[in-house]
């Protein structure tokens, strides 16, 4: 008695076999999973689920801000991954901190920027950095 291997239905041994039998039901099977692909596209790129808009990101420091810079570092990345979360990222260590109230809610594990600040030191310049860092965000989903 021979082993089924793959589709042995009606008599037919090869999946070949049964779908040249039955080439309509095929074609409608095929055109069916094809409009299913087609609409869940098009459903995905207009509708912003599948919106993915980073923001941007920019490297701040010393150099920009003179004495009234407040940090340990000598220059960050200023940067907004979402709306609202402005973030200082800090490239040599790989650390994120959370720099405005948004980001701090956020609960994404990072430190908050208050960490980063020379002992002493004016943190006057936070909300320019703030005002800087929205204009980086990318535009909230609708």
């Amino acid at each position: 008695m021979p082993l089924n291997r793959g589709w042995v239905t009606r008599g037919y041994s090869t999946t070949l076999e049964v779908f040249m039998h039955d080439k309509n039901k095929s074609r409608t099977i095929i055109n069916m999973m094809l409009m299913v692909a087609i609409v869940g596209i098009l459903f995905t790129r207009f509708s912003g689920i599948n919106d993915h808009r980073p923001g941007g990101q920019t490297s701040v420091g010393v150099e920009d801000y003179g004495d009234r810079w407040p940090f340990q570092l000598e220059e960050v990345i200023l940067a907004c991954p979402s709306p609202d979360r402005v973030i200082l990222y800090n490239s040599a260590t790989m650390e994120t901190y959370a720099l405005s109230q948004a980001a701090s809610d956020f609960g994404g594990g990072w430190y908050p920027y208050q960490t980063l600040l020379r002992p002493g030191a004016s943190d006057e310049i936070i909300p320019e950095l703030l005002r800087r860092g929205l204009k980086l965000c990318p535009p909230r989903r609708t």
